[in-house]
């Protein structure tokens, strides 16, 4: 006969595997999921290595009115795909940045998802964002208003054997301002200025 002792232990043993199973499968197996979509969604183009990319950036708020016109977020998605066709026509890979100048990262994440797909985020600090600073104020000066969409060459000039120790050098092709810049852009075809040679003096790009 068992006993009450045996019988208290197999239940909770019972309740354990019920738990765990549970567990896996309401959060592991979306968790395994989702990093499968992550690993299939990267765009090889996109990928960091030596080389010239062209990098299209949006700046953007959810606090601000234009940036979420349906004409600005149709926009956008054009000037990806303009942008994302003038690298490849050049041989060059293509990186779409997205930044969100909101002090809550939970609300910019969800307005750049709202905008286009991204390869790099920057979310949060409002205007204090590292990267917003970067492209406005610090590397690449301009006005600091929302929305805006800036095109850059990037070289990156290999220094080693590991992909982080690279020289990069940047430019800014383009910078339109505000949703009528953008749109008059688009409906010009979104045209992009001529690319430059890499500098000599830092050594030709891998390819």
């Amino acid at each position: 006969m068992t006993s009450p002792r045996t019988m208290a232990a197999a239940l909770m043993a019972a309740t354990m595997v019920v738990s765990l199973s549970f567990f896996l499968g309401r959060y592991l197996s979306p968790m395994a999921r989702r990093s499968q979509d992550d690993a299939r969604t990267v765009r090889q183009e996109a990928l960091p290595r030596p080389g010239r990319q062209l990098v299209l950036v949006y700046v953007g708020s959810s606090r601000c009115g234009p940036s979420n016109q349906p004409d600005v977020v149709r926009a956008v998605g054009t000037a990806m795909t303009s942008v994302r066709r003038a690298a490849e026509a050049s041989g060059s890979g293509f990186v779409a940045v997205g930044i969100a100048r909101e002090l809550s990262p939970v609300s910019g994440l969800e307005h750049l998802e709202k905008v286009g797909r991204f390869d790099e985020l920057a979310v949060g600090q409002g205007d204090l964002n590292q990267a917003s600073r970067r492209m406005i104020s610090v590397d690449h000066p301009g006005i600091g208003a929302t929305p805006q969409l800036i095109v850059l060459e990037r070289d990156l000039y290999a220094q080693g054997a590991a992909i982080d120790n690279v020289n990069i050098q940047e430019r800014v092709l383009l910078r339109r301002v505000g949703a009528s810049e953008i749109t008059r852009w688009i409906a010009r075809g979104a045209p992009i200025p001529s690319s430059t040679p890499p500098s000599p003096t830092k050594g030709e790009p891998q390819r």
